[in-house]
């Protein structure tokens, strides 16, 4: 019997494949509920900050224990970036590490959390969450 948790993993991720023509990983990420110090330390260097949730190449997605993704539609929505990034990573588009690629990584994930989102009837500030395009012209790297 498929639980809750891993129904939405396995939903989030066939829209993801459907929205962008990536083929379906072989297995879904799992996902595991942390403290939000554990984010903030980790994807933050400590710094307060907005991340909720991160996906770190190892086949896991770490979410800040304070979300419900299961019960919460921009919950699932954050969910959804993290596995976006998992879909990327399994087909090989991003192999080039490097500050435009992860720009395109984000840019790319931030627009399918918005559309999801759009098509659940619900608003995301997705300006304001897009990495400028100019980023990785900047003098500092990025802190993600």
């Amino acid at each position: 019997m498929v639980g809750k948790m891993e129904a939405l993993v396995l939903g989030l991720l066939g829209w993801i494949v459907s929205a962008t023509g990536y083929p379906m990983p072989a297995a879904p990420p799992s996902v595991e509920f942390v403290s939000h110090a554990c984010i903030r330390d980790t994807a933050c260097a400590g710094r307060e900050c907005a991340v909720g949730a991160m996906y770190l190449r190892a086949r896991v997605v770490y979410m800040d224990d304070r979300l419900d993704p299961t019960g919460n539609l921009y919950d699932s929505a954050v969910l959804l970036h993290e596995l976006a990034h998992y879909v990327q990573e399994r087909s090989g588009r991003f192999r080039e590490e490097s500050c435009r690629a992860w720009l395109a990584e984000e840019r790319e994930a931030y627009t399918l959390q918005a559309r999801w989102l759009r098509e659940r009837h619900r608003r995301y500030p997705l300006q304001r969450q897009l990495p400028p395009v100019d980023l990785c012209d900047r003098e500092e790297p990025p802190a993600d």
